[in-house]
């Protein structure tokens, strides 16, 4: 096995957490690219070296298939066969492509640039599965590995804790971090950071508890000086070091549902290592480390502790949380497609549609990896995930119990907790779509097969895997990884180079564009855009706008419909279609626009207000003033922008003072506007009303 591949594997292993946890374009560009050229360099070289073994992957199979569905969902289909295979997904094509004519052909994605995003993610999460299970068949390597896991996570630890500690707004001091964000460690979330520790805490204290020298001795001052001689006692107060520092910055980062899961880990690598027969005497040692914990927290403060987990109910003893209600809302989507999901990467787009959360806040997860799958995938994907874990945890749980070498049994129980406190954190998060925990979720999963079948004392073999026989899984392999390696490279490259010039179009640099010049510059960014990444929606609506800027409505109309059949849900290309049909005289093919989306984003003032301004200015005066009216009752701060339109439209104050909503904000509002305007008795009016609502 070559230098150059173990060194990868390392790299893309403590790089992908601190690429602040690979969530951007070009650390999962980066992530994905390294895990292909790994897995294929890995590959060829056991393939073509002397004595080099291709070992088969538990779960391989249903993988396979998991990802041959996601390219399935953005294939092009006749939008009649899309109907059949996904009936509500049709209905949305019916709703929105079609109501500029025939939608031709169409996908089961709602955003094929999304869910192809997500194949790729997906895809090196899979390749770096089989290159640890590869790489890790060899107990040189299997221990190696171990190490650096325990010194990665100790050093992030330890850095992340002094982090906490320090003033300042930087992430690792030198990148700030938004003003809304939870930061820990390179995280922006602490939660995600509390994921990432809660799968890798229970490998080290597992190396901790194995690697325990014993000496037999008469006398304990003998013993006790036997054991400081020995290179392996400092290695076991290092693990049981690094081990301590991992659970307490998870503690000091007050993350509820990290620490709520590491406990019930605990739980179960202590059931795991007592049926098979190893826990008894292990027990005290677990108690030691919790106990340090407990005096670490306890010197820190237990008060921000309990005060996060008091945040949980509010004064009448309800839970203040918004995730039950996503919860639910996000469950309505996974059960209206049942059979093929929305696509994977869509939540953000279809969730508006069925958000019972008023406002515009975005949301791209469910903060539930289950509810999120069955939504992005229906239940075939659903099923495949299930198969695939059921496949790794059957493999390696059936040769973990005929095992009897110690190491390899706390090793497994190491691994296959970490597994457990992610899918057990993954009921109130969405861990696994941050790049660096979905990789070491799989990572876990490799070593688990590789620590119940590595033989760590035997000379018959290295490992109880069976050697691939199949010559064209051989062949398979490394032509996949090469042929993965290929595409995302150009795929990430054109969605980089995309958001490059796109910058060079957006409404600021616009506004600034005062020369024939620099308008021709702006509109060549935004083509380029286009021309680089042609499945963002977002670009060729940022193309339009333009155009349209610059009296282009030809061109305008014609990138319009372009994002729209990108993203067909989004409700401000619908509307901004609305606008440019109604600009043409095509008032019903408007007016069909406009009130589409709403449909699509029925909790979204704006979409209330630009179409009671529409309908203002044709003069359909009721319509228009009960949308206006619905803008600011999902709100209030619409209200400035609502007595303006009644104003231009030739309401009168008492008018308009009749209009508004029953809610107390939108009365205050419009009073303090008449307090401006001299009409103090209708002002007194307005503020008696309000209180009425209040």
């Amino acid at each position: 096995m070559t230098k150059t591949v173990q060194t990868l594997f390392f790299a893309i292993l403590i790089m992908s957490p601190l690429a602040w946890g690979t969530v951007e374009t070009w650390s999962l560009a980066l992530m994905e690219a390294s895990a292909f050229l790994a897995l294929f360099l890995c590959c060829r070289a056991m393939v073509k070296e002397e004595g080099g073994t291709l070992y088969e992957v538990p779960g391989l199979l249903p993988l396979t298939l998991l990802l041959g569905f996601m390219l399935v969902q953005v294939l092009p289909l006749p939008v009649g066969l899309v109907q059949v295979l996904s009936p509500e997904t049709g209905e949305i094509y019916k709703q929105t492509l079609e109501l500029d004519g025939p939608a031709g052909w169409v996908s089961l994605s709602l955003n094929r640039k999304a869910t192809i995003m997500e194949f790729f993610r997906v895809s090196s999460y899979a390749a770096f599965y089989v290159l640890t299970v590869q790489l890790l068949a060899g107990r040189g390597m299997l221990r190696r590995t171990v190490s650096v896991v325990a010194i990665f996570a100790s050093g992030l630890a330890m850095l992340a804790i002094v982090q906490h500690l320090l003033p300042g707004h930087f992430l690792f001091a030198f990148r700030e971090y938004p003003g809304n964000a939870s930061p820990f460690g390179p995280y922006i979330n602490r939660n995600h950071y509390a994921g990432l520790m809660g799968m890798l805490f229970p490998v080290v204290y597992a190396a901790f508890l194995y690697s325990r020298p014993t000496v037999e001795s008469e006398s304990f001052r003998d013993t006790m000086t036997r054991l400081l001689d020995r290179l392996s006692t400092s290695n076991h107060l290092s693990l049981g070091f690094s081990a301590i520092l991992i659970i307490a910055s998870v503690a000091v980062s007050l993350s509820r549902g990290g620490m709520l899961c590491i406990a019930a880990s605990m739980i179960f690598f202590g059931l795991l290592l007592t049926w098979r027969g190893v826990g008894r005497g292990k027990g005290l040692a677990a108690l030691l480390v919790v106990s340090l914990v407990v005096i670490y927290v306890g010197w820190y403060g237990w008060a921000p502790v309990f005060e996060r987990f008091g945040n949980i109910l509010g004064p009448e003893g309800e839970i203040t949380l918004l995730r039950p209600r996503i919860w639910d809302d996000v469950s309505h989507i996974a059960q209206d497609f049942p059979s093929a999901g929305t696509g994977f990467g869509t939540l953000v787009d279809i969730y508006p549609k069925y958000r019972s959360i008023p406002g515009t806040d975005i949301l791209a997860h469910a903060h539930n990896d289950y509810l999120q799958l069955f939504s992005d995938g229906g239940l075939p994907a659903a099923v495949f995930v299930a198969w695939f874990l059921a496949a790794v945890g059957i493999a390696s749980f059936r040769t973990a119990v005929r095992r009897k070498d110690i190491q390899s049994i706390f090793l497994f129980a190491g691994a296959a907790t970490g597994v457990f406190s992610m899918l057990l954190h993954s009921f109130a998060d969405f861990n696994l779509q941050i790049g660096a925990n979905g990789l070491v979720f799989f990572f876990l999963l490799g070593l688990s097969v590789s620590a119940s079948h590595t033989r760590f004392h035997s000379r018959r073999g290295s490992t109880y895997l069976r050697e691939a026989g199949s010559g064209r899984l051989k062949r398979l392999l490394p032509a996949g990884a090469f042929v993965l390696l290929l595409v995302s490279l150009l795929f990430n490259g054109g969605i980089l180079l995309g958001e490059i010039f796109a910058h060079g179009a957006e409404p600021r640099v616009m506004q600034r564009a005062d020369s024939q010049d620099e308008v021709e510059k702006v509109q060549r960014c935004a083509a380029r855009a286009t021309r680089f990444d042609p499945l963002d929606g977002e670009h060729w609506y940022a193309r339009a706008v333009v155009e349209r800027t610059y009296r282009e409505a030809d061109s305008s109309l014609a990138h319009l419909k372009k994002a729209l059949r990108a993203v067909p849900v989004r409700g401000e290309y619908l509307q901004r279609l609305g606008q440019a049909w109604s600009d043409r005289g095509e008032f019903e093919k408007a007016d069909s626009f406009f009130r589409a989306g709403i449909t699509f984003d029925p909790r979204n003032a704006s979409r209330y207000r630009v179409y009671g301004s529409w309908l203002l200015s044709r003069g359909e005066i009721g319509e228009g003033v009960r949308h206006a009216r619905k803008a600011v009752s999902l709100d209030p701060a619409e209200t400035e922008q609502f007595i303006t339109l009644m104003v231009l439209y030739g309401m009168t104050d008492e008018e308009i003072l009749s209009a508004l909503p029953e809610r107390t904000d939108p009365f205050f509002r419009f009073a303090a506007y008449l307090l401006g305007v001299g009409r103090e008795d209708l002002a007194e009016e307005a503020y008696r009303e309000g209180l009425r609502h209040a």
